[in-house]
């Protein structure tokens, strides 16, 4: 499965390179919602996407009743 995404990658990014020039052109000729919506689609290529991580609450802990602040000199 990983070398299949990087291949797709691999792949969208020689189109990217070899078509840039008129792939910009044609960027800017889109709305302005048109084109973020785009270029959002586009970074899910480039940047990894993050998944939600469920993290247990500790209720006694947060927020904490008591707050102690020590002031350490050298």
């Amino acid at each position: 499965l990983n070398r299949v995404s990087s291949d797709v990658k691999e792949i969208v990014a020689d189109i990217l390179n070899d078509k840039s020039s008129d792939f910009i052109e044609r960027l800017e000729r889109l709305t302005d919602s048109d084109f973020v919506k785009y270029y959002l689609q586009l970074m899910k290529f480039a940047v990894p996407t993050l998944k939600a991580v469920d993290s247990p609450s500790n209720e006694k802990q947060f927020p904490p009743d008591k707050l102690t602040i020590e002031i350490l000199s050298k």
